[in-house]
């Protein structure tokens, strides 16, 4: 669900999903069919084959006229995993760990074809989320990305 109020903008996502993951043999791999295998900038980390998946973003937008700079871009991000069964992102299979959860916060700068973002991302059992332990605590690290639009 998408909805815009003025510079405001909100979206809610809930979904189900279920992979039939053909992963190699665990023996030599150590990853299980009970997991899939997904990344982003750079890093891969390993997912619940099933489960329920909700997401809850904010964002507010503002054009501004700082030099180079056109458009500032605030977010707040949030997502939960809820696993169908017990799962685990340390032995890439079932096992005893709650349910992971992580909340992206930052701002995003645009110049032209160019931009670039700052956020911190704070995450419980964050799934080796660009390399945070998954160890049932809070973690956080600042992350920085830069970008061109062609």
């Amino acid at each position: 669900m998408d909805g815009s109020y003025g510079n405001w903008m909100t979206q809610l996502q809930a979904t189900t999903y279920e992979f039939n993951a053909e992963n190699p043999a665990e023996s030599v791999s150590g990853i299980s069919d009970n997991v899939i295998q997904i990344g982003a900038f750079g890093f891969n980390y390993l997912i619940p084959a099933e489960g329920e998946m909700y997401s809850a973003s904010l964002a507010y937008s503002m054009d501004v006229d700082w030099g180079p700079v056109e458009n500032v871009y605030f977010f707040n991000d949030f997502s939960y995993i809820d696993p169908d069964g017990a799962f685990s992102a340390i032995n890439s299979s079932y096992g005893n760990m709650d349910d992971p959860m992580l909340n992206d916060i930052g701002i995003k700068l645009t110049a032209g074809r160019y931009y670039a973002w700052f956020d911190v991302v704070i995450n419980k059992n964050g799934l080796n989320y660009v390399g945070s332990p998954v160890d049932d605590g809070w973690h956080t690290s600042v992350q920085s990305r830069f970008g061109l639009t062609c």
